[in-house]
């Protein structure tokens, strides 16, 4: 997301300077009808939240990277639904140029770790009835937080 970041019409990174993306853990069931509907106190325990959709990474030398999901939130804080949707699929649109793709051809042991504060993963597609898919996940904490464009850094 740094590359893709760096990629943007100047229009467009002032556009999103501004902006937040809306992560609300009930979007999920769009994806996955199936889940159940979360109880009211469900809803409470995780209420939305929302991020900017540019970061600034202080230990990368200041640098910026978007910041969005592509599957799980389509409202973008400060528009109205329809113009997030709008901007959204853009945004999704975009970074699927091959250019700013990584793809992993698994191997047997294979371990791959990433900096999830600017990548955005997803699997393929592959024969779940053949092959199994496992993943441990471990969190590095930092010292330094990530900050959004208007954050005062020292």
């Amino acid at each position: 997301m740094l590359l893709a970041y760096n990629d943007l019409p100047k229009d467009m990174k002032e556009k999103l300077q501004p902006l937040h993306q809306v992560h609300s853990y009930n979007d999920i069931r769009r994806l996955e009808p199936s889940l159940p509907e979360l109880s009211i106190e469900e809803k409470q325990g995780f209420p939305p939240v929302t991020h900017p959709l540019i970061r600034i990474h202080p230990d990368r030398n200041i640098t910026k990277s978007l910041f969005f999901t592509s599957n799980t939130s389509l409202e973008i804080g400060g528009m109205s639904f329809k113009e997030g949707k709008e901007l959204h699929s853009w945004l999704v649109n975009y970074i699927d140029n091959k250019k700013f793709h990584l793809t992993h051809d698994w191997k047997i042991n294979d371990l791959i770790m990433w900096d999830n504060r600017v990548l955005l993963h997803r699997v393929i597609p592959y024969d779940y009835s053949k092959y199994r898919r496992a993943m441990m996940r471990g969190t590095v904490e930092g010292k330094t937080p990530v900050y959004g464009p208007f954050s005062q850094i020292n």
